[in-house]
């Protein structure tokens, strides 16, 4: 069973959001290129983080999507469950349109105030293909890059996206040598709805090689 840490102080971590758990994650937000809107009506769902820069200590990722309503706005909702450095955690975050492409994300909590995110939707096309980047507006992240993140309904990334990554990672300014693939092999705190994991997945370097074929 999932223990749902994300509130305990002893994690003593900000706020996770969707990709981060560490202050060197994150960082300034900064211009990108393919910011897109998001479709509201294709967001309720379920999908595997497959590839992400910048978290080498992330596994066993895979995020609940819904949408819920305040006054006149539609709120995006995720309850985003990973495991962490071997900690399981659960984040529940509402996120709101700000512009072309760009929305807000926070911890949806009654008692204490939170942390905002910057959420930058780069290409959307669920659940064959999400990619996004989150960034941050507090101090104690300017040291960071930001990260880059793509998620599928499959908990292995496929092979046949690798061009279309590699193209929307450039293009925004992420570097390929910073990007690591999602291990979902053998967790117990993710369901598997589209079949488990082959736990036998390509590196980087073979996902974004033309020259490497062997993967689902």
């Amino acid at each position: 069973m999932v223990k749902d840490k994300c509130w305990t102080k002893e994690l003593l971590i900000p706020l996770t959001l969707l990709v981060a758990s560490a202050q060197s994650l994150l960082g300034p937000c900064r211009p990108v290129k393919t910011a897109m809107d998001i479709d509201e009506k294709k967001w309720p769902g379920e999908l595997y983080y497959n590839l992400m820069s910048h978290n080498p200590g992330q596994r066993c990722s895979w995020v609940y999507r819904y949408l819920t309503y305040e006054d006149d706005k539609v709120l995006l909702g995720e309850e985003y469950r990973h495991i962490d450095n071997g900690t399981e955690i659960v984040d529940r975050l509402l996120g709101e349109h700000i512009g072309k492409g760009h929305y807000k994300f926070s911890a949806e909590r009654d008692a204490e105030p939170s942390e905002e995110i910057h959420f930058y939707n780069l290409y959307y096309d669920p659940p064959r293909l999400d990619c996004h980047y989150v960034c941050s507006d507090d101090p104690a992240f300017e040291e960071g890059q930001g990260t880059f993140v793509c998620k599928s309904k499959y908990p292995d990334a496929l092979k046949k996206y690798s061009r279309k990554i590699m193209k929307i990672a450039r293009e925004n300014g992420f570097d390929l040598k910073d990007m690591m693939m999602v291990d979902n092999c053998a967790c117990d705190n993710i369901p598997y709805k589209f079949g488990p994991s082959t736990c036998k997945g390509p590196t980087v370097d073979q996902f974004f090689s033309p020259y490497y074929s062997k993967s689902k």
